[in-house]
């Protein structure tokens, strides 16, 4: 049996790596949260997930007797003929409700100032939802993205594909490290991500988007409205305390990976327009994914995001 490697720095600590094992375990949670707690449209034709978007089909409900603005079209003729008297076939639309898990694992992620990295959060709570999914009999795809690759794997209902998203999702977190150099900015990384999911053409699918959201410029803006256009988008943005606001009183480093600057514990002006540009950026996040009344979920590094997860969808 082969050992271990010993080359990554705190690779058994589920806090700093994704546990495959530990993302197994997430199929057998209660199941106590839906994926789809916004959707607000209902009708004569809603089916098991209501939904602005067409599904893939319809199912018949029941006969009726046909009222005066009913569709010729949808007379039965062989009841119509027997009963003597008018009737129209009701249908239901059935909902086939795709879910797309865009899952970040960039550099940027690998940070935590608290208990658990931004991008074991991101591993877990993809997991969740991918097990989630598969127990609604619902298709579950994923792309997952670092730095300078991706990967897809298309929707699809059987346990073998959620585990192979789930695989790779952990093979891209085992990847990352401080060590690893930056080889193209966040902006550029994010928006080819953005732009590769444009092209696989989805509609009517459930985005959910587990990130830090670093480098969402205006172009990555305008490809991630361009997959709103046709999908439902859920942004979960991932982030630690000390990317809102940091402490005047303390002195340490900033690094963006490549440079670093000492900050010294004087700098109160720094530290106001630190948390000024940090609210901005927030609330421009925000109004992005709340514009379709779609939630925008904020989850932090304290170890506590599966429940507060579970929280924010609905659970309890």
């Amino acid at each position: 049996m082969a050992k271990k490697s010993q080359l990554i720095p705190g690779e058994d600590d589920p806090r700093i790596y994704a546990d495959f094992q530990r993302l197994i375990k997430f199929k057998y949670m209660k199941n106590n949260f839906t994926l789809t707690p916004y959707d607000k449209s209902a009708g004569l034709m809603s089916g098991r997930h209501v939904s602005k978007f067409r599904g893939r089909g319809l199912n018949f409900e029941e006969f009726r007797h046909y009222q005066e603005g009913d569709d010729i079209r949808s007379m039965d003729w062989r009841v119509t003929m027997r009963t003597r008297q008018p009737y129209v076939r009701v249908y239901s639309e059935e909902k086939d409700l795709p879910v797309v898990l865009l899952v970040d694992q960039r550099k940027s992620m690998f940070f935590s100032s608290q208990d658990t990295m931004k991008s074991v959060i991101a591993a877990e709570l993809a997991s969740v939802c991918a097990w989630q999914v598969l127990k609604d009999t619902d298709r579950v795809g994923c792309m997952t993205f670092a730095d300078n690759q991706h990967s897809w794997i298309a929707p699809q209902r059987s346990q073998q594909n959620t585990l192979q998203i789930i695989r790779e999702i952990e093979q891209y977190n085992r990847k990352l490290g401080a060590l690893v150099p930056n080889q193209v900015s966040p902006s550029e990384s994010l928006n080819h991500a953005l732009k590769r999911l444009n092209e696989m053409k989805l509609k009517g699918a459930l985005v959910l988007m587990f990130s830090d959201f670093k480098g969402l410029d205006e172009k990555a803006k305008a490809q991630l409205q361009a997959i709103q256009s046709a999908n439902d988008v859920l942004g979960i943005r991932i982030s630690d305390p000390l990317e809102h606001k940091f402490k005047d009183s303390l002195e340490f480093y900033a690094t963006d990976g490549d440079h670093q600057v000492a900050v010294s514990k004087d700098s109160s002006e720094l530290a106001t327009r630190y948390k000024q540009y940090a609210s901005l950026q927030r609330e421009q996040l925000k109004k992005l994914f709340t514009t379709k009344s779609t939630p925008y979920i904020e989850i932090g590094t304290d170890g506590l995001h599966v429940s507060e997860f579970q929280l924010a969808m609905g659970g309890k």
